[in-house]
């Protein structure tokens, strides 16, 4: 695994991803993750209708809808999908 990831090591790759999640992650956000509640669910709501949405997209166009989703919720990303066609 270390030989094909960009880590040199998996020991390096678990020091990486602790440094992250201790100190880069807002503590409400992960103590939601840990709970499993509002982050989760809140896409669990949307997402039949995004499988239909995106289903309907690659057959219309031929490939996968794609979004830079970074600080958008499920409705925003569901409702950019609906308006792209």
């Amino acid at each position: 695994m270390a030989m094909v990831s960009l880590f040199s090591s998996l020991e390096y790759a678990i020091s990486v991803a602790r440094d992250i999640w201790f100190h880069k992650v807002n503590v409400r956000c992960w103590l939601e993750a840990i709970s499993g509640h509002s982050c989760f669910n809140q896409y669990l709501d949307t997402a039949n209708e995004s499988i239909m949405q995106g289903s309907m997209y690659e057959k219309k166009f031929g490939y996968v809808f794609m979004i830079y989703a970074f600080g958008k919720s499920s409705e925003d990303i569901l409702a950019e999908l609906k308006n792209s066609y």
